[in-house]
């Protein structure tokens, strides 16, 4: 599965909101607390803090929904014992 890389130059800095992927799958909103070394320390909305690099970071929602990867087949829940019968 492809998935495009958009590459553009953020100038984040400490204090800006950003947007990042959870479980590749929702957009979280956080506020960067520091850069360092490449890494952006982000304080998200329930209090936790994560570093990530700078290509994991995204300045508006729409954009970090873009990167979310659809997955094509059925939505039906299957048990992981289905492949014996």
């Amino acid at each position: 599965m492809e998935t495009k890389r958009i590459k553009v130059q953020k100038h984040l800095k400490p204090g800006e909101t950003c947007w990042i992927l959870e479980n590749n799958s929702y957009a979280l909103s956080g506020t960067i607390k520091n850069i360092s070394g490449g890494f952006y320390t982000i304080l998200l909305s329930n209090g936790s803090a994560i570093r990530l690099k700078s290509h994991r970071i995204y300045v508006t929602r729409e954009e970090a929904e873009e990167q979310i990867i659809k997955h094509k087949g059925s939505n039906i829940p299957r048990s992981p014992y289905d492949y014996w019968h």
